[in-house]
């Protein structure tokens, strides 16, 4: 709105139950928002990231609660759940300074932990804006993706800039520690090989099997853990070819 208050990007994710007997008891639902609440003495807009919870079937929900701290700008939030202990991960994006945060609950979502920067400090972030022709853009921001795998590592991925002004590659990080410590954020596929992989069908842009390139632009991943796989999904833009990598 013109005052700068309104609510956007809800994130939802859910658990088993791990109190009932009853394989159809519902487990819990988690919901998290933000809540653009006004303009700041600098012109910047002012968000707050709200987290409810309901424990049946949606029937009735938490009163909504901060989980930001005293971070005035966030926007991006992901949310995720430990399958070992039921522990709920948000993770999102600071918009100044752009730092990828954290906070996480070990009670079910009932409060959070303060929220910590898990990214390594400032990254180059790479926002594009919707843009008509001549440029032909579409909009693309750098928020974070979260998954969590069977051994309780938490996995997170976001779109960066290889340098002020390179184009994005994707980055992420990972923690073995419930979120305490974190590996440092690196490009998860810098480059690749331009051989098609088994089953597809792409059309090389002339370039010699196996020839090796240097990877982007990369944009908007998204992870899921399933099945005993971790998968990530992007965007990629190279030449004549647009693969999809997993």
């Amino acid at each position: 709105s013109a005052n700068g208050v309104f609510t956007d990007k809800p994130a939802i994710t859910s658990d088993i139950n791990r109190v009932s007997a009853d394989p159809e008891a519902c487990g819990p639902i988690y919901l998290a928002f933000s809540i653009f609440d006004g303009v700041m003495s600098n012109g910047n807009f002012r968000t707050k990231l709200m987290f409810t919870r309901s424990i049946d079937c949606g029937d009735s929900w938490l009163n909504p609660f901060k989980i930001n701290g005293n971070v005035n700008t966030n926007q991006g939030l992901a949310v995720a759940v430990d399958p070992n202990n039921g522990h709920v991960y948000a993770i999102w994006r600071s918009l100044q300074p752009n730092q990828i945060m954290m906070a996480k609950s070990t009670n079910g979502g009932l409060n959070f932990s303060s929220p910590a920067v898990i990214s390594g400090g400032v990254f180059a972030a790479f926002d594009q804006p919707t843009a008509p022709t001549p440029d032909y853009s579409f909009r693309s921001n750098a928020f974070p993706t979260v998954a969590i795998d069977a051994a309780g590592r938490v996995h997170v991925a976001w779109q960066a800039r290889r340098s002020s002004l390179g184009s994005p590659l994707i980055y992420g990080t990972m923690s073995s520690t419930g979120g305490n410590t974190w590996s440092p954020p690196r490009p998860l596929q810098p480059q690749w090989s331009d051989t098609p992989p088994r089953g597809s069908g792409w059309a090389l842009d002339g370039v010699p099997a196996g020839t090796t390139r240097i990877a982007g632009p990369q944009l908007m991943p998204s992870y899921v853990f399933s099945r005993g796989r971790l998968m990530l999904l992007y965007y990629e833009a190279h030449g004549d070819i647009s693969p999809t990598f997993f």
